[in-house]
């Protein structure tokens, strides 16, 4: 029933402006509770189980992850790599840690010397992730780091629980094995090292399989409030994740056949009700044009998209390059792994779904591949674009889970050697090193390179008394400057000259590029990531992050155009010098 619920509000007709003020306002208390539930849930049972990491069996596994965790963070650098979805995904966190609102700043300006946020968005993505950031932010203080010192004890706890898989398929030596064969991947350094969801998207699919695991071993409804919870906060990570929670389904119908007798818990019944917080986000934005980053007449969602991206996710895949972040003995091992496991699952099929865990890896893995078959059939589905290849560690993670499997059924009978481990690792330092050490997918995402580049440029100004544009104007907000995007400084043309006049700011700085060509051709603006002839400029320092374009940050000297005019209400009002009113009339000029 709770479940019809949240499907409803998805399909049904809700006016998108009462919706958005909902959200705004509710998200984050909506999320609130079901997290506080959740780390409940977690906390009393994990908690008597704290001692098995110091056993024998763990020990090594918690050694292992730690260093595969410091491992991840050698060669990478830290920062933000995919924009500008993981500016957002960080600037609801702030805002949830500042004001408690589920919304991302685009507009900040410093106001009797304390930034203020005067306009903000709503994300398109779900909130569980921004929601754990801006707990990290409450019990340790503000700082944009925090995303990357989240996303690292994420790595740790994934390479954990891959030990754990391991150890339970075939012991101590496979579970480091895993360990070491999952740290190939370079694309799983970039992602530890960024500040988006993806590496902490593939530890909430760990916790659905352990959780799972739990779930099965214990007769009627145990553990199934927290499997259930698992899976409604691995749908609120990403958007695509919410079809794990067809998983929980499976195995709960598995179940109940198995023990001939339903079970159920309130909680379990009362929780999809949380689902409908990212339906109704999906809902609201897919409604706005642009949203979802398409040109007019441009499906999002399409199989004709398949055949062309397929072609591009498997040269990726299995291409030898050290520039590509992908792992070619993983996917090798993993496809070579898949093939004896589809046989395995068609020739012992009554014995191989007699087993528990064996019915949950299988439902685990069909949604893992299904979900990224899905990533292949929309616009922006090309593994090899260093923006998407992200998409591709769902089934990165599936491959090391079926690798374990088969690995495990190969020794069953008998302990996997220790010299398997030491192959893994050292294939890992084989591949994964120069990879990561080159790190050319992150260098190939240039506007994280100026963004990058433009706030170091700004770090030698005073923050209260500098103005900066930016194609996005939330990173800037991050570190603390007031700002507003290039499309809306466009808009407001007379509210940037008057902050001239007023000395509002003492500088408005710009962050554009250009395309160039020979000395004998004039530069182009790129992509309308320029403000345009109206605005009269100065550069103070540019960059060339490839041959034929200029990153250029300029200081702006005067705003010219007739609707760079002020409006005749603000022009008529007039106030002594020690009139209060005068300040409010000062903030009507702010952009």
């Amino acid at each position: 029933m709770a479940a019809a619920v949240s499907i409803l509000v998805r399909i049904s007709d809700i006016d998108p402006i009462a919706a958005k003020k909902f959200i705004f306002h509710a998200g984050y208390w909506i999320v609130f509770v079901s997290s506080a539930l959740y780390f409940w849930l977690l906390l009393k049972y994990i908690w008597p189980k704290i001692s098995r990491l110091i056993s024998a069996k763990y020990r090594w596994g918690l050694l292992g992850a730690m260093i595969g965790a410091v491992f991840l963070q050698i060669h990478e650098p830290r920062q933000f790599k995919i924009m500008y979805d993981e500016y957002s995904i960080t600037g609801v966190a702030r805002n949830m840690h500042f004001l408690r609102e589920a919304s991302f700043p685009t507009t900040a300006h410093y106001i009797s010397d304390r930034l203020y946020v005067t306009e903000s968005q709503i994300d398109k993505r779900p909130f569980f992730f921004p929601f754990v950031l801006s707990l990290l932010h409450d019990l340790t203080g503000y700082r944009v780091g925090n995303a990357f010192i989240l996303n690292a004890l994420a790595s740790l706890l994934l390479l954990l629980l891959v030990y754990v898989f391991g150890v339970k398929e075939g012991g101590v030596g496979l579970g480091l094995a895993l360990q070491s064969l999952f740290l190939s991947l370079p694309l799983l350094a970039q992602c530890t090292t960024s500040g988006g969801y993806d590496v902490f998207n593939l530890c909430m699919i760990g916790m659905l399989w352990y959780t799972g695991i739990q779930y099965l071993s214990q007769s009627g409804a145990g553990g199934l409030n927290l499997f259930v919870l698992t899976s409604i906060h691995l749908a609120q990570t990403r958007y695509e994740s919410i079809l794990y929670t067809l998983v929980v389904i499976a195995l709960v119908g598995y179940k109940w056949w198995r023990e001939r007798v339903p079970s159920l818990t309130w909680l379990s019944v009362v929780c999809p009700l949380f689902l409908a917080l990212p339906l109704l986000i999906n809902k609201i934005l897919m409604a706005i044009p642009g949203s979802l980053e398409t040109k007019p007449g441009q499906d999002y969602f399409g199989f004709y998209y398949f055949p062309d991206n397929a072609k591009r996710a498997l040269l990726y895949l299995f291409t030898l390059d050290f520039d590509s972040s992908n792992s070619f003995i993983l996917s090798l091992f993993g496809s070579i792994a898949l093939v004896f496991l589809i046989v395995a699952v068609f020739v012992r099929r009554r014995t191989f779904f007699a087993s528990e865990k064996d019915t949950l890896l299988f439902a685990l893995i069909t949604i893992m591949i299904a979900t990224s078959i899905l990533t292949l059939c929309n616009f922006w589905g090309q593994w090899d674009d260093p923006v998407a290849s992200r998409f591709s560690l769902p089934l990165c993670l599936a491959f090391i889970l079926i690798i374990g499997r088969v690995v495990g059924e190969l020794w069953r009978s008998r302990p996997v050697p220790y010299w398997l481990p030491a192959l893994s690792f050292s294939l890992a330092l084989a591949f994964s090193v120069p990879a990561a050490v080159r790190s050319f997918a992150t260098h190939e995402l240039i506007s994280a390179q100026e963004n990058a580049w433009f706030e170091n440029v700004l770090s030698t100004r005073s923050k209260q008394r500098v103005l900066a544009i930016a194609d996005s104007s939330i990173g800037l907000i991050l570190y603390g400057y007031p700002a507003v995007s290039t499309g809306k400084a466009r808009t407001v043309k007379w509210k940037l000259n008057e902050c001239l006049k007023n000395r509002t700011y003492d500088e408005i700085i710009v962050l554009e590029r250009f395309l160039s060509g020979t000395a004998k051709v004039a530069e182009v603006p790129f992509d309308g990531r320029a403000l345009g002839s109206d605005f009269v400029r100065e550069a103070i320092a540019e960059v060339r992050f490839r041959a034929n374009t200029i990153t250029r940050a300029s200081r702006i000297l005067r705003v010219e155009g007739i609707d760079s005019l002020p409006p005749d209400e603000y022009v008529k009002e007039d106030f002594a010098p020690n009139d209060e009113r005068y300040i409010a009339h000062l903030y009507k000029a702010l952009p």
